[in-house]
């Protein structure tokens, strides 16, 4: 069962899904639905990312970026005096 969603675009916007359409030869609505599901996609992605980042993060007790500049120091230290 589909929804129907109303929504306003700034004018350049609406013009590129017009274009895309156009060349596509579906409708403007098609154009808005792939790219959503490509954007939900991609956002689930980089949730699934930062999730597996922020547990690594704490295993290693890395609570900011000096932590990680600690690590990579350690194992260039390490792997150079191998």
């Amino acid at each position: 069962m589909s929804k129907i969603i109303n929504m306003s675009l700034p004018e350049p916007l609406y013009a590129e899904v017009v274009k895309m359409a156009k060349i596509k030869g579906v409708s403007r609505s098609r154009v808005l639905k792939e790219a959503l599901n490509i954007y939900i996609s991609e956002e689930k992605r980089w949730q699934n990312i930062r999730k597996i980042g922020n547990e690594t993060a704490k295993k290693l007790g890395i609570k900011d970026e000096n932590g990680v500049e600690k690590i990579r120091e350690e194992y260039w230290k390490e792997k150079n005096n191998a």
